[in-house]
């Protein structure tokens, strides 16, 4: 099934010519046959619907079959995740400031960023020796949790 009776989700429609579309689904009526009632864009249709996985549906309006493909609404994550070095944000919060430069050589224990979240300020400190390699963000800006803030490179 598409979505539960009466239940509304977004849906990507892949046209005859390559290119897809978003559009607003909700199921109105379905059978055991397959055969479906929905509402595509405000637009009532009969249909018979393919699950194809968790997050497809083969959809044949007509002579014409569609692919119906579920996306989250949620941002995509960061396709850079953290490594070897990374200090990353424990939570989302803004920076409050920098205590380092890039290229500054720091020991373990060493405050590199502070951090204010939850009304509170955080120090972030350096988990091993060695140089600050790049800074991710600076005073003022805003992180959601798991971010890299830095990267420190063995020194």
């Amino acid at each position: 099934r598409a979505g539960e009776q009466g239940g509304a989700l977004t849906a990507s429609v892949s046209q005859p010519d390559g290119t897809e579309r978003s559009v607003a689904v909700r199921v109105h009526s379905h059978s055991a046959t397959g055969e479906q009632v929905l509402e595509l864009d405000g637009h009532l249709v009969r249909c018979i619907i393919a699950a194809v996985g968790d997050y497809e549906w083969w959809v044949k309006l007509g002579d014409t079959t569609h692919v119906l493909r579920w996306h989250s609404p949620l941002p995509e994550p960061s396709e850079r995740g953290p490594r070897a070095g990374s200090l990353v944000a424990p939570m989302p919060g803004q920076v409050v400031d920098v205590l380092v430069a890039e290229g500054q050589a720091v020991q373990a224990g060493d405050a590199l960023l502070i951090l204010e979240a939850m009304k509170m300020e955080h120090m972030i400190v350096a988990s091993h020796a060695g140089i600050v390699a790049s800074i991710h963000f600076h005073a003022g800006e805003s992180v959601p949790a798991g971010a890299i803030l830095l990267d420190l490179t063995p020194g």
